[in-house]
C-alpha cells in the first residue's frame, strides 16, 4: 500500500519473535485495536518457523488502519543485537518495545505515549501488560504497588530475574515489569 502521504508517525513498536508466530498472531491483532492514531511496527523474525500465513493478513489489517509494518529476518543475531538494530532503524521519536506474547490493551500506546510526551523529565515509561496464554489474567494495583516495592528493597535488576517467569510455565505472580516499554530515542 501507499503510505508515503501519511503524517509521520511518533512511536515504533519494536518486537523479536523467534518460532512463536500464534503468540506473534495474539500481539499483531491486539495492535490491530490500538487506539493511537498512528504508529509502526518493526518486527524482527529469529527463526525459521516464526512466521505463518496467517500473519500476513494481521499485517494487512494493520496497514488498512494506515499502520506501517516492517518485516526483517535476522536469523544470526542474539537477541541484544537484534533490539540494537531494530531501535536503531527506527525512523520515530519513540520505540515501544514489546514482547512477541504480550497483549497490550487497546489504549496501551495512547497511554504510554501521552505519559512520556506529558512530562520533559520523562524518558521512558513502562506498563503491565496481558500474556495471551492466561487471557483475562491481569495484575491488580496493589499486586503492581507490591513488586515495585519489592524493586526497592532488592534493587530493580535482582527483582526482575527473580520475579520474570515465562508464561508457558506458569501464570506469572507479578506484573511484567521490565520488558515492555516507550522510550524517547
Amino acid at each position: 500500500r501507499d503510505m508515503s502521504n501519511l503524517e509521520k508517525s511518533k512511536v515504533t513498536v519494536v518486537v523479536t519473535t523467534k518460532n512463536r508466530p500464534i503468540a506473534l498472531a495474539s500481539l499483531l491483532g491486539s495492535l490491530v485495536c490500538q487506539s493511537l492514531p498512528q504508529f509502526e511496527v518493526s518486527i524482527a523474525l529469529n527463526g525459521p518457523r516464526s512466521w505463518d500465513t496467517y500473519l500476513s493478513k494481521l499485517v494487512m489489517a494493520l496497514e488498512m488502519r494506515q499502520v506501517r509494518v516492517k518485516i526483517h529476518s535476522c536469523f544470526e543475531m542474539t537477541f541484544a543485537e537484534l533490539h540494537e538494530h531494530m531501535t536503531s532503524n527506527a525512523q520515530t521519536e519513540y520505540i515501544c518495545r514489546l514482547d512477541d506474547d504480550h497483549i497490550p490493551t487497546p489504549n496501551y500506546l495512547q497511554n504510554l505515549l501521552d505519559v512520556v510526551e506529558g512530562e520533559e523529565q520523562i524518558g521512558a515509561a513502562g506498563g503491565i501488560v496481558l500474556h495471551p496464554e492466561f487471557p483475562g489474567h491481569e495484575f491488580s494495583q496493589e499486586d503492581f504497588l507490591a513488586a515495585l516495592d519489592t524493586a526497592k528493597k532488592r534493587g530493580i535488576l535482582n527483582t526482575i530475574l527473580q520475579l520474570k517467569r515465562h508464561p508457558t510455565n506458569r501464570i506469572l505472580e507479578v506484573p511484567d515489569l521490565y520488558s515492555t516499554f516507550i522510550a524517547r530515542k
